[in-house]
């Protein structure tokens, strides 16, 4: 099976007559790289099917049509299953523009566009996106099969198979979709998810290619440009490169000021700069938007480096309960400790506290959606509770794939440390240090301290 994407994506290659394989190993290591002769040849080809794109789709699979106009949004009642479709993608899109976990009016709207038209394919695809959100990946990918099995040229069908296989640790299985996708229509949605995929799986070269052809693509929302130059920014401020960075964080901010994944980047790189005050400025304009755990957790870091105790301990009962339990439309109360958190656990490790309900909270996780950030939150319970022999073996399974970030090389750099093999443990630390110097304002110092053998 290939490991790595088709340049020449975009080919009317009939996917439904694709392979659509099980990875059986979730950390068997891709061929990486894009040789340079390959890619000199097909990049004609790639621009040119850039610009023959129509109407690209936002990012998570947004709205499968043209945006809804306001007239329409006006209506109390649709008549038809297309409208209805066409609501409940508004809604998925509303949602996802400030990072909502209310899904229960979209999915409302797809249930009224089956009741009028059972086999109605977008609509069974409206089901895959809600249930994807829901973090129901199996669910996600039965709905898409169904959706599929009507209509085998549905893009988003397969790149919402495509996100299921990435947060089940199925990167092969992923890689498998996405290249469905990408025969299919190359655009803002299918090449986003490509670079993601890329960088995940340590080729970064290729994922920053990939994310600016999902920019110069385009998406029918300006919030769509926005989330990829936002992850864009991400990539460039964990390699350390901030004037880039700020390039594409005043770019997403132009196009989407209010978006909480901007203002996210945005607070992210002003923490590198050591601008503690103005990031903490951009997270709670975030939280004003959005409080979820990325958002809590950096307002909880801030405080915590500007010596704000009583606000950082406010932040972090806010973000346990948070966790605990929470909306998730309508009557539905939803609480993340079901399945596990893997953002939970490394919160509470990183910190010492709760180390047995972090551990309980990291071996769901990993049981549930067992992918490199769920093994590497695994492995640094482990190591926070002293059981090394398990933290190297998990931590070994999260670098698999060498992952381009120094959060990931800095843990299991201190793990390979305190497990004595002090060579490798700094071998890692210094490429987390090469990646960005300013990485974390706590890590970094300590991963310093190590290699300097200034250690306490």
């Amino acid at each position: 099976m290939k490991n790595r994407f088709n340049l020449m994506s975009g080919a009317k290659t009939d996917p439904a007559r694709r392979e659509n394989p099980e990875s059986g190993d979730k950390y068997r290591p891709l061929s990486r790289g894009v040789s340079l002769i390959f890619f000199s040849i097909t990049i004609i080809f790639y621009l040119i099917s850039i610009f023959m794109v129509q109407g690209a789709v936002a990012h998570e699979a947004s709205s499968h049509h043209e945006p809804i106009k306001e007239e329409e949004r006006a209506q109390p009642n649709f008549t038809t299953a297309e409208e209805w479709v066409r609501e409940g993608d508004r809604l998925m899109q509303e949602a996802r523009n400030v990072a909502s976990h209310n899904f229960s009016e979209a999915e409302a709207a797809y249930r009224r566009a089956l009741a009028l038209e059972e086999e109605n394919p977008k609509a069974l695809l409206g089901m895959g996106w809600v249930a994807n959100s829901n973090h129901d990946f199996p669910a996600g990918k039965e709905w898409c099969e169904k959706a599929l099995a009507i209509d085998p040229r549905l893009k988003n069908a397969y790149n919402l198979m495509g996100d299921g296989a990435v947060e089940l640790g199925r990167y092969d299985e992923a890689f498998a979709h996405f290249q469905s996708a990408m025969d299919i229509e190359a655009d803002l949605s299918t090449f986003s998810r490509a670079a993601h995929l890329l960088w995940l799986t340590g080729d970064r070269p290729s994922a920053r290619v990939f994310m600016n052809r999902a920019i110069k693509a385009g998406g029918p929302y300006p919030e769509n440009e926005a989330w990829c130059r936002a992850k864009l920014a991400e990539m460039h401020v964990k390699e350390g490169a901030l004037p880039s960075a700020r390039s594409e964080v005043e770019q997403a901010l132009k196009l989407a000021p209010d978006n909480p994944h901007v203002l996210l980047a945005e607070g992210r790189l002003l923490v590198c700069e050591e601008k503690y005050e103005e990031a903490l400025a951009s997270f709670k304009k975030a939280h004003d938007i959005v409080k979820n755990h990325e958002v809590l957790e950096s307002l909880v870091l801030m405080h915590e480096m500007l010596g704000q105790t009583k606000e950082a301990e406010r932040r972090t009962e806010e973000l346990l309960t948070m966790h605990r339990v929470h909306h998730h439309g309508g009557d539905h109360l939803h609480s993340h400790e079901e399945l596990g958190s893997h953002q939970l656990a490394l919160f509470l490790a990183d910190r010492e506290k709760q180390l047995d309900f972090a551990l309980e909270q990291a071996k769901k996780c990993q049981k549930n959606f067992p992918n490199i950030h769920s093994e590497m939150a695994l492995a640094w319970c482990y190591y926070q509770s002293g059981n090394l022999k398990f933290a190297q073996l998990h931590g070994k399974r999260a670098m698999a794939y060498q992952t381009p970030d120094p959060m990931l090389f800095y843990r299991i750099g201190v793990i390979e440390f305190e497990a004595g093999h002090e060579a490798q443990g700094k071998k890692h630390l210094a490429k987390a240090l090469s990646f960005n110097p300013a990485f974390h304002p706590q890590f970094a110092a300590k991963a310093r301290k190590i290699l300097s053998g200034k250690m306490e």
